[in-house]
Order: C-alpha cells, then structure tokens, then sequence
C-alpha cells in the first residue's frame, strides 16, 4: 500500500491539492505557495516545529527556540512581500514541562516579533509526549510575490549565503569552535521581511529557501512552468561555508545546494537588480528558460538539479 514515505513531501502535496476543492471566492492564493492569500490582501501561514526533528536542547536554548520558530514561520510572509501584523501559537508541551523554560521560549519568540511589530496574539495549549509549536502568522499585502509568476529571459537571484544554517547546525553538532556566524544563522535566522517588501513590484516570481536550493529552485521552476538553471560559478560562497567544507571534508557546493533553513529568498526578475537591496548582498545566480525543469549549469553543462534538501517522509 502507497505510503508517505513512498510519495515524498512534494508527492503528498501533490496529491493533497487534488482530494480538497477551491470553493470559496474570498481566497485568491491557495494551495502551492508559501501562504494562503485572501482577495482582501490577507496573508496566512502555518508552520510547525517539533523537537528532534527541527531542534534539540542540546545547544538550543529556550529562548533560541522560541525566536526559530517565530522567524522561521514569519519567514512565508517575507516570501509574499507582505507586511506581519501577529502571530499564534498551539503549544503542544509535556505537563511537567517548567514554567520558566516556556517564559524564556516566548521571550524569544517576542524579540523576534517585537523587532518587526509583530502582536502575539495566542493559540492554544495542549498535553504532548514531546514539544512542539505549531505556529501561524497573519499579514497583509495587496501586491502578493508569488512563484508562479517567472518567465522566460528573466534573471534568477538569491539573498544572502547558501548553506550556511547547515553549516551551523554540523558545528553545533560536533562541538567545535569558531564559525560564529553559521550558528547564528542555523539557530537565529532572519526573516526577510523588509526585503520581500522592497521586492513588490520588481520581481515576477519569488519564495523563501527552507529546503535547501536544489529543492525550493524545482518547486518555483515547476510552479512557473518554466526551465530555471542554476550557474555553478555564480553560487555564493561565505568563508565560513569554505573553511568547514576544508577543516571537515564536505563539499562546499552540496552544502550550499542542499542545506536547508537558510531562509533567505530566492526570486527571479526581467531585469539587473542592485547587489544590495534592503540592506542585503543580492546574488545573480542563474536564469529562467522556456522549458521544465531545474537545472544546474557546470562549464556549460546542463545536469538536472536533483532535489537534495530537506523533505520529511522521503526514504
């Protein structure tokens, strides 16, 4: 019998938007973007966060979980371009759980909302074997990014530096020194709210890297029906991604195409974007053609990108 694992997350989703029905006109935007969009320019996400999969106390602290969470979830919303109003969380915790690790998880959850304004506007509690957070975030944009809107001849680019959250993930794990700035970025990640809105108006598709580039370039290439390829030498590299990849024996380009969590934005546009926007090193790293596909371009080869990153039921 077909199972999950046989599917992948893609393949359940796929087969998701076929069992359910679009029937109410109020929605714009539903299944197969980073978030739900109403026709009154609301915008909707829900994340969840369980631990062992998405962190461990082992180097998380309360508080470093409580602002992943929020960020990670917030994140969908930069995707869109929209401005954040609130937030919600259902808050499934063991009963013994202490009241002074849940206080310190909230407090960062509101550093990272009061930061961008965001209201934490409640949720729910329920009794749970193990923690988990299973969050929403509303916001509003009358101009949403969606990435089902690239074309042929456009110019693919990407914010900030791929790989580097598993890069910090891999250092925590093992306990080494130094490469400061990939732990940050693995337990703390930025979302990139004042750029999805700067981006309005200026970009055809767009949407958040969670599952790494080698997955999230296919889904926007497959949600465009569009061919994009990635340049192999255009990749971004930080210091920190080559300096690991050296001391510990990886390959920095796995690393960067297939480490997840970096939720940064990767979007196309028709035309040369500035190397900063928002405050932020922009990245051409590829194209957009006629065809399907997601592609990755090596000394003028073309291989097929395989999708490498993060999937939840795959084998």
């Amino acid at each position: 019998m077909l199972n999950l694992e046989d599917l992948g997350e893609e393949g359940f989703l796929e087969r998701l938007a076929t069992w359910v029905k679009t029937r109410n006109p109020a929605v714009r935007i539903s299944i197969g973007d980073d978030a739900l969009v109403l026709r009154d320019g609301t915008v909707v996400t829900s994340d969840s966060y369980e631990e062992g999969v998405h962190f461990s106390r082992l180097y998380f602290s309360p508080e470093d979980i409580g602002f992943k969470a929020a960020a990670a979830t917030l994140s969908d919303l930069a995707a869109m371009g929209a401005e954040p109003i609130c937030f919600l969380l259902n808050l499934f915790a063991p009963p013994r759980c202490e009241i002074d690790f849940l206080k310190r998880l909230y407090s960062g959850m509101e550093e990272v909302c009061g930061r961008l304004g965001v209201e934490i506007a409640g949720g729910d509690s329920v009794a749970s074997d193990k923690l988990i957070l299973s969050c929403t975030a509303l916001g509003k944009t009358t101009d949403p990014l969606l990435r089902s809107g690239a074309l042929a001849g456009d110019l693919l680019y990407l914010s900030g530096f791929p790989g580097l959250s598993r890069v910090g993930q891999q250092a925590l794990r093992r306990g080494v020194e130094g490469f400061e700035d990939a732990k940050r970025r693995h337990l703390r990640p930025q979302p990139r709210i004042a750029l999805g809105i700067a981006l309005r108006g200026k970009v055809s598709a767009c949407m958040d890297v969670s599952d790494g580039i080698s997955t999230d370039a296919g889904r926007l290439a497959k949600a465009s029906k569009v061919k994009l390829v990635v340049e192999y030498e255009r990749l971004p590299r930080h210091p920190e991604l080559l300096a690991f990849a050296e001391q510990y024996g990886g390959h920095w380009d796995s690393l960067a195409l297939n480490g997840g969590e970096d939720y940064e934005l990767l979007f196309t546009a028709s035309h040369d974007l500035p190397d900063c926007i928002a405050d932020l090193p922009i990245h051409r790293i590829g194209r957009i053609e006629e065809g399907k596909g997601a592609f990755l371009e090596i000394g003028g080869e073309l291989r097929p990108l395989l999708p490498k990153g993060w999937d939840h039921f795959s084998k």
